[in-house]
């Protein structure tokens, strides 16, 4: 089994799984000690190499919200990738995502429709589980609107950050309907929470855009 980060392990560290076992590599993806025992594939642990049953790209609201300030805005862009990706290759989309990706002001609402297609959230016993589900055609398109009008205000000096915040909540929905549908049986969602080295990057950003608001404001 090859190891990772071996020569930094703190002395005594723990596997994250098996608490009695000595950790011998840091996974390269999620950043837990782990164990021969829980050995994966190269330098992860055998959780973060095992293929993914995801159906879309989940995260915790935690997570894309911390990452979305921490980047001024743009991880949301990054985001949205990850979702048309998703969609073109598990549910046979013919889409170029990056492209989707990168107008997803324009196609924010086709995005949405596609999930609820795609899981055929119609016709789910429990659609109310579902934010997006519980909203009507004419709803999702008010949230896609408003959502277009926040990205108008992120190009104006002096309230960009109002569109940023305004841009995150008209996401929301869309993405803890994604964490749902992959909290369902089957589904492994191994991007949910923020690793180490995220935090580590995160807390700059997070500072840079608190400076950054305050220089707006005063």
């Amino acid at each position: 089994m090859e190891t990772t980060n071996s020569a930094i392990l703190p002395e005594g560290a723990r596997c994250a799984e098996h608490p009695e076992a000595i950790a011998c590599a840091i996974c390269a993806r999620c950043g837990n000690f782990f164990c021969p025992a829980c050995g994966g594939a190269g330098a992860a642990c055998v959780k973060c190499a095992a293929p993914s049953t995801a159906r879309y790209y989940p995260v915790s609201t935690t997570k894309f919200v911390v990452l979305s300030f921490a980047t001024l805005g743009l991880y949301q862009f990054y985001w949205s990738y990850r979702q048309w990706l998703s969609l073109k290759e598990h549910h046979g989309r013919a889409i170029w995502p990056l492209v989707w990706a990168l107008f997803n002001h324009l196609t924010y609402f086709e995005l949405m429709r596609a999930i609820v297609d795609t899981s055929l959230l119609s016709e789910h016993p429990e659609p109310q589980r579902y934010p997006l589900a519980r909203m009507t055609p004419r709803a999702r398109g008010y949230l896609a609107f408003g959502y277009f009008a926040c990205a108008a205000l992120v190009r104006i000096p002096g309230v960009w950050w109002i569109g940023v915040c305004g841009t995150l909540s008209l996401l929301l929905p869309t993405v803890q309907t994604v964490q749902q549908l992959n909290l369902e049986p089957g589904c492994d969602p191994t991007s949910w929470e923020l690793t180490r080295e995220q935090w580590c990057l995160a807390v700059p950003g997070l500072l840079l855009f608190s400076a950054l608001v305050l220089n707006s404001i005063i």
